[in-house]
């Protein structure tokens, strides 16, 4: 199975920006649903609940954020490699990648984005 995926964030203030993660962190996370190149087979299933694991593990679990998988592989490095030029990546692949955000941000909370039914 390919341990790393590179995610673009759905909603809130990091919309439309980019991290990388363990594909643990993707809810629901099949690698059946990428071809062997790295991509989503189908557009919809990039769709994915995503695990924020950085910092102190709550009670209550991760916080969770509406995102899409991009590309997954077996190698961080070439997860990097596929990062739009544009986003400059950090040392930590955790962190989210982004020109404008620096470290200790994260994503907004994607109980703000889908609703109240949801819980982090």
């Amino acid at each position: 199975m390919r341990r790393f995926a590179l995610v673009q964030w759905k909603a809130g203030a990091d919309k439309g920006k980019f991290s990388e993660v363990s594909t643990d962190a993707v809810r629901n996370y099949n690698d059946e649903d990428f071809d062997k190149d790295g991509n989503p087979i189908e557009e919809g299933q990039a769709e994915a609940i995503v695990e924020w694991r950085q910092g102190k593990k709550q009670k209550q679990g991760w916080s969770l954020h509406a995102g899409a998988v991009l590309y997954v592989h077996t190698v961080i490095t070439q997860v990097r490699s596929v990062i739009p030029s544009a986003v400059v990546t950090t040392s930590d692949t955790l962190s989210l990648v982004s020109n404008t955000l620096g470290s200790g941000h994260y994503p907004s909370s994607v109980s703000d984005t889908l609703g109240s039914g949801h819980h982090q």
